[in-house]
C-alpha cells in the first residue's frame, strides 16, 4: 500500500472529524454524548413556566417541545453496561447456534431482522476467521443467563471477540507466497481444509495476487467468490474489510472495470444513514469505489427487510420468554436505584431537552449557544475527495509524510499549484488533514510543521480545525508566530485562539495566549469559555499538572463572566453526575459556579431540518 494514501487518510480523516465537529460545530463532548440522547424512555408535557434556578433569580423557559427523563450519576455508563450485557449475550448465543450447525447467513439475517444490521455485521466480524471444520472448536458456555447487573453473569458473556481470537484460523501463509502456482496450491489446500471459509480465502488470495501484479488471477479468484455467494449472502462484508482497493487504482481502466465488476457480482453493498456500515469507511479510503458505485447494488439498511430464519426466531423468542429484560429497556429510575443499591452515592435530577430554535437563541443566556447547530463546511466524503486529489496530483501518495527528509526534497511549486486548484473550503480541509497526518509521537513533527509553514503551506486565516492540528505540538507558540494573516477569532464560530488551544488540550499555550492579551471570544454569540472549560471535564482524566493549568484557565474565564447563569450551574450539575471527583475540585476553587441546586438539568438539541 502506498505510504501516503489509504492508511494515512483513513486514520487522519477520523481525527479531523473529531476536531472539526468539536470546534466548528461548537459541540462540547458531553453535549455530543448527553444523557438525554441515550435515555429517551419517557416523554411528558410540562408547563409553560417551568423554572430553572440561576444564582440571582429564577429564569423562565419559553414553551418548547422537549423530552424529560430522570438522570443520575453514571447514567451513561449504566445504560452502556445494560446494552453491552444484552449484546454480548445474544452474540454468544448466536455463535453457539452457528457452531451447532445453523447456516451462518441465516444467523446474520435473523440478527439483522430481530435486532439491528449493526449487530449482525459485528457478529460476522467476530466470527470471520473461525471455521466449524477446525480441530480446536471454540468452547462456549451453553448455560448462560442474562442478569444485567450480575458481575458473574456479565463476565461469562463479555469479550467474545477476545475469546474467539484464540481460535482464529491462521491464513498468514497466503501473504508470503511469491508466484502463482504456489498461490493456487496453497489457496486450494486451505479451501479443502476449511470449506466454510472459502469466501475469505478467495478474497485474501485475490489480494495477494494483486500485490504480485497477477491481475487475471485475482479476477479468477473473485469470480469464484461471486459464484459461491449463495452460501454466504454477507460476503460483501469480507471484501469491504480486507480488499486493497488502492491497488486497483494503479491498474489501467480496462483492468479496473473487470476487478470492480467482479466485486459488484459478490452481492449488494449495504449503506446506513447512521454510518454503521463498512461502506462509509471505504468511501473515505478509496475514491475508486465511488467512481464505480453505479455498477453496485446499493441497499439502505433502514429500508431493507431482512428475513429471519423461523427456527432461529423461535430460539430468540424463547430467550425473550426466559429473560424478559432482553426485549425491554430498564427505566432510568430503575438504573439509578440499582446504582444507589450498590453503594454508589447517586444524585438524581430531571433532564429536559431544549430545542435551540432561532427565537430561543435570541434569549439570554442561550445567545452563547448560537453556533451550536452549525454544520462543517465540507462533509467527510468531500474532504476525502479533495485530499485524495491533492496527494495524487503532488506525488505525495508515494512518499512518507512523517519523514522530514520527504519535505526537504519536495517540489513546493507543485504543492502550491495543486492547492491553488482547490476551492477555499477544500484547501482548508486538505491542509488540516495534512497536518493531522504528521503524528504527535513523531519526533520530527515540529520540524515538518515549521518546514510547511515556512513555505506558505498552511491555512492563512484563523481556522479553528486547522489550528487545533497545529496546537497539538508542544512548541506550537513558535509555529503560530510564523503564520501571517491570523486574526484573533475563528472565522466561523468567533472563538478566540486561547479557547481553540484549550480544545486542542494544549492548556499551557492557552495560558500563554491569554497572557499575550489574546481575546477569548468575539462576542456574546460565541461559545462561553467557562461553559466550555466545564464541559471538557465531564469524562476527563487529567494529570495534576493538567488540572492545575485547567484551573488557571478557569480563573481567567471568571473575569469574562458578568453573571453566573443557568448554563454554568447546569454544566456543574452534570459534571457532578459524570465526574464527581473533579466536581468537588472545581467547586472548592470556584464556589460561585454552583450557588444552588437546579430544579432541572438542561440538554440542547438542534431543530430538525425540514
Amino acid at each position: 500500500m502506498k505510504k501516503g494514501t489509504a492508511f494515512f487518510l483513513s486514520i487522519v480523516i477520523l481525527s479531523l472529524l473529531l476536531s472539526y465537529y468539536l470546534v466548528v460545530s461548537n459541540k462540547p463532548p458531553t453535549l455530543e454524548q448527553s444523557e438525554s440522547k441515550i435515555v429517551t424512555d419517557k416523554t411528558v408535557s410540562t408547563s409553560e413556566n417551568q423554572e430553572v434556578l440561576s444564582n440571582k433569580s429564577n429564569k423562565t423557559l419559553s414553551s418548547v417541545s422537549h423530552e424529560e427523563t430522570l438522570v443520575c450519576r453514571d447514567i451513561v455508563h449504566l445504560k452502556n453496561y445494560e446494552r453491552k450485557a444484552k449484546q454480548e449475550f445474544i452474540l454468544h448465543k448466536a455463535t453457539l447456534w452457528w457452531l451447532e450447525g445453523t447456516n451462518k447467513a441465516d444467523v446474520a439475517d435473523t440478527l439483522a431482522a430481530k435486532f439491528s444490521f449493526k449487530l449482525a455485521t459485528e457478529w460476522l466480524d467476530i466470527t470471520q476467521n473461525i471455521s466449524v471444520y477446525q480441530n480446536n472448536i471454540p468452547e462456549l458456555v451453553d448455560t448462560l443467563i442474562l442478569k444485567v447487573f450480575d458481575q458473574e453473569a456479565f463476565n461469562q458473556t463479555t469479550n467474545l471477540s477476545e475469546t474467539l481470537e484464540n481460535y482464529y484460523v491462521d491464513l498468514q501463509t497466503l501473504s508470503l507466497v511469491e508466484e502463482r502456482k504456489q498461490l493456487d496450491e496453497i489457496t486450494m489446500s486451505y479451501i479443502h481444509q476449511y470449506p466454510d471459509l472459502a469466501d475469505l480465502i478467495w478474497i485474501k488470495s485475490a489480494n495477494r495476487a494483486m500485490e504480485l501484479d497477477l491481475v487475471n488471477t485475482a479476477k479468477d479468484y473473485l469470480t469464484n467468490v461471486a459464484n459461491d455467494v449463495s452460501k454466504n449472502r454477507w460476503s460483501v462484508n469480507i471484501w469491504l474489510s480486507i480488499f486493497d482497493l488502492d491497488k486497483v487504482k494503479t491498474l489501467n481502466q480496462f483492468e479496473q472495470a473487470e476487478i470492480m465488476s467482479q466485486l459488484a457480482n459478490i452481492g449488494p453493498i449495504y449503506v446506513s444513514d447512521k454510518n454503521e456500515t463498512p461502506l462509509t469507511e471505504f468511501q473515505m479510503r478509496a475514491s475508486i469505489l465511488k467512481e464505480f458505485l453505479s455498477i453496485f447494488e446499493i441497499k439502505n439498511t433502514e429500508k431493507t427487510s431482512f428475513i429471519a430464519s423461523s427456527s432461529i426466531s423461535q430460539r430468540i423468542d424463547s430467550l425473550h420468554q426466559q429473560f424478559p429484560l432482553l426485549a425491554t429497556t430498564l427505566e432510568p429510575e430503575t438504573l439509578c436505584a440499582l446504582n444507589n443499591s450498590e453503594g454508589v452515592r447517586s444524585q438524581t435530577a430531571t433532564m429536559q431537552t431544549i430545542v435551540l430554535t432561532a427565537d430561543k437563541l435570541k434569549e439570554e443566556p442561550y445567545t452563547s449557544l448560537t453556533n451550536f447547530c452549525l454544520k462543517p463546511q465540507m462533509d467527510m466524503i468531500g474532504t476525502f475527495t479533495a485530499a485524495q486529489k491533492f496527494i495524487d496530483s503532488t506525488g505525495l501518495n508515494e512518499l512518507d509524510l512523517n519523514s522530514l527528509e520527504t519535505w526537504e526534497t519536495i517540489d513546493w511549486g507543485s504543492v502550491k499549484s495543486s492547492l491553488n486548484q482547490l476551492k477555499e473550503d477544500e484547501k482548508n480541509a486538505v491542509l488540516t488533514v495534512l497536518f493531522l497526518g504528521i503524528f504527535p509521537d513523531n519526533s520530527e513533527q515540529f520540524s515538518i510543521y515549521a518546514k510547511l509553514i515556512d513555505n506558505g503551506i498552511y491555512v492563512q486565516q484563523t481556522d479553528a480545525a486547522f489550528l487545533m492540528s497545529v496546537m497539538r505540538n508542544t512548541k506550537a507558540a513558535s509555529l503560530i508566530e510564523k503564520m501571517t494573516g491570523l486574526g484573533d477569532y475563528d472565522q466561523l464560530t468567533g472563538i478566540g485562539l486561547p479557547i481553540i488551544s484549550m480544545l486542542a488540550e494544549n492548556r499551557l499555550l492557552a495560558l500563554e495566549l491569554i497572557n499575550q492579551d489574546k481575546p477569548l471570544r468575539k462576542d456574546k454569540h460565541s461559545l462561553d469559555p467557562m461553559l466550555t472549560a466545564i464541559e471538557m471535564l465531564m469524562d476527563a482524566t487529567l494529570t495534576e499538572e493538567e488540572l492545575r493549568q485547567h484551573i488557571q484557565l478557569m480563573e481567567h474565564f471568571m473575569t469574562d463572566i458578568k453573571d453566573i447563569n443557568m448554563l454554568h450551574i447546569n454544566a456543574m450539575a452534570k459534571l457532578r453526575l459524570n465526574n464527581a471527583e473533579l466536581f468537588e475540585v472545581i467547586v472548592a476553587n470556584f464556589p460561585a459556579l454552583f450557588p444552588n441546586e437546579p430544579t432541572v438539568l438542561l440538554d440542547f438539541t438542534c431543530p430538525v431540518a425540514s
